[in-house]
């Protein structure tokens, strides 16, 4: 009688230590698997089309046992505050420093574009010519994969901010 409670209580341990177990471990993110940006250019929900985009990869993600943080390129130094716009600003600067080169591609009539087949990582995304009539986008980063509700996702969808460069004004 006491070995069987000794064994149910053992039982009982491990069953609450594998569920504590697999809970914290949480989703772990593919390394390999390719990912996609694609960037929404639009002003009161119309395209607006022209200019084009520059995408550098700036980061890469940086496995340390169980948990990932970025790091950037060159010099491994951690990327942190990634929604902070000061930071992309930083690594904008960081980018011409080093002569970093990135894809430039054109944003089409439907007021979008798409850079394929990226490695994970962390990117830069700014502007090398705006829409005419357009102010350029302030640059602004993406990490592949994103985590979106404990699901991480491989093709990322980006809305720009786009500003007139003056207010159009009524003829007379």
């Amino acid at each position: 009688m006491v070995i069987k409670k000794i064994l149910l209580t053992l039982t009982a341990i491990l069953l609450i230590l594998s569920v504590t177990v697999s809970v914290l471990a949480g989703p772990v993110p593919d390394l390999n698997r390719r990912c996609s940006i694609t960037v929404n250019f639009t002003k009161s929900g119309q395209p607006v089309p022209g200019g084009s985009i520059i995408c550098t990869r700036v980061g890469y993600i940086h496995k340390d046992g169980n948990s990932y943080s970025f790091k950037r390129r060159l010099d491994d130094q951690d990327i942190v505050n990634l929604q902070d716009p000061d930071t992309a600003t930083q690594l904008e600067r960081f980018v011409k420093q080093n002569n970093l080169s990135g894809t430039v591609k054109n944003v089409g009539k439907n007021g979008t574009v798409t850079f394929d087949n990226l490695e994970t990582g962390v990117y830069l995304i700014r502007q090398k010519d705006a829409a005419q009539g357009y102010l350029p986008i302030r640059p602004f980063l993406v990490t592949l994969p994103y985590l979106k509700d404990g699901v991480y996702v491989y093709d990322v969808d980006a809305s720009a901010k786009t500003e007139l460069d003056k207010e159009p004004t009524e003829s007379t």
